[in-house]
């Protein structure tokens, strides 16, 4: 875990991204599509590029923003923000991992203690179908029209159905759906259940920063935008659910960072992050036991098979690595300092409340 000192830095510059993203779809009203949301997405968490333009903080931007504050805290070491991206096919989206682009999500502690710095390090993976709200409205008039919940996603036949089937295989918390919205997306119904909710367990501040969001994930299919924010099931916005990961919640108040991740704790459920680690890798009996479970092996003029998509990097990965000394700066910390983040991997109760 990070320390709590760069968690606001670490959320400016992932609501930047949110901003960028949301305020274009909000403009554009609809005219762009998963391909350039996507695309703009990977740009905006590389590392080694600058960037797009009116990103206010880019990924190098942020590791030295990140190296600044450990210096401040006075520990020795450096602190590293890597992000990766690559390329993939369609016809791997189609046939295998039902996302549009996957999500590895690491720490590595770097302290000498080398049994310690193993305990305290981790890493998960997930995967993405995206969706891009459209107004409502006739094409012609688009320029007229204003957003509203009942803003809408395009259902690809199918495609629902064979993530559910996927699900049998790697988990119910391996692949969500991630919406990109129109900027401010959970205030066009201030009378929906999670905008009421937020309302009421947020501080203001928190709250504001949360109304302005448009990228959001949730477990299952929404035909529109009402049905994200509609009830209890789980729904989280896109830059909390990264948030999360690195920071202890119980150093926050007034906010939940709870999410269903509890099965990582189980047998089975161990066994379920080894195979969707196995589809990032390419693993050839993996990729041909979710071929054969989903009826995707082709036709007889274009076979599917496993070993057709272990020759490339048919898979767009965002990588996201943290490099920390953790356990040396639990070690630094006096009795009198607050409490350090408790060490642990990902996780936590399984509430289906909303997260921010």
């Amino acid at each position: 875990m990070l320390p709590i000192q760069c968690k606001e830095i670490m959320k400016k510059f992932l609501i930047g991204i949110d901003d960028y993203i949301s305020e274009k779809i909000f403009d554009e009203k609809g005219r762009i599509g998963e391909e350039e949301c996507v695309s703009d997405l990977l740009r905006s968490l590389n590392g080694k590029g600058k960037g797009p333009r009116g990103l206010e903080i880019t990924a190098k931007d942020f590791e030295e923003y990140l190296q600044e504050i450990i210096s401040e805290i006075g520990l020795q070491g450096k602190v590293k923000f890597c992000m990766e991206t690559e390329d993939f096919s369609k016809t791997f989206e189609g046939a295998v991992n039902q996302a549009d682009y996957a999500l590895a999500l690491k720490f590595v502690d770097t302290s000498s203690d080398v049994t310690m710095a193993e305990h305290n390090s981790w890493e998960i993976y997930y995967l993405f179908q995206t969706k891009v709200a459209r107004i409502p409205g006739e094409e012609s008039e688009r320029d007229n029209l204003k957003w509203s919940d009942k803003a809408s996603f395009v259902e690809t036949s199918g495609q629902v159905e064979r993530i559910n089937m996927l699900k049998e295989i790697i988990g119910d918390s391996a692949i969500y759906y991630h919406y990109f919205c129109p900027y401010g997306a959970i205030g066009l119904n201030e009378k929906s259940h999670v905008y009421r909710k937020l309302k009421n367990d947020l501080s203001e501040p928190l709250f504001n920063e949360c109304e302005r969001l448009g990228m959001w994930i949730t477990e299952k299919w929404h035909k529109k935008v009402s049905g994200i924010f509609a009830n209890n099931d789980f729904v989280s916005s896109w830059v909390y659910f990264i948030l999360m990961h690195y920071f202890d919640s119980a150093n926050s108040k007034n906010i939940s960072f709870t999410h269903p991740l509890e099965f990582k704790k189980s047998p089975d459920g161990q066994k379920q992050i080894e195979e969707r680690n196995k589809i990032l890798k390419r693993d050839k009996d993996t990729l041909e036991k979710i071929i054969a479970h989903l009826g995707t092996n082709g036709t007889e003029k274009r076979k599917i098979t496993a070993e057709s998509f272990q020759k490339r990097g048919y898979l767009r990965l965002i990588e996201v690595q943290v490099d920390f000394p953790f356990y040396e700066y639990e070690l630094a910390l006096s009795p009198s300092s607050p409490a350090p983040d408790e060490p642990k991997a990902p996780g936590g109760g399984g509430s289906s409340s909303p997260s921010p």
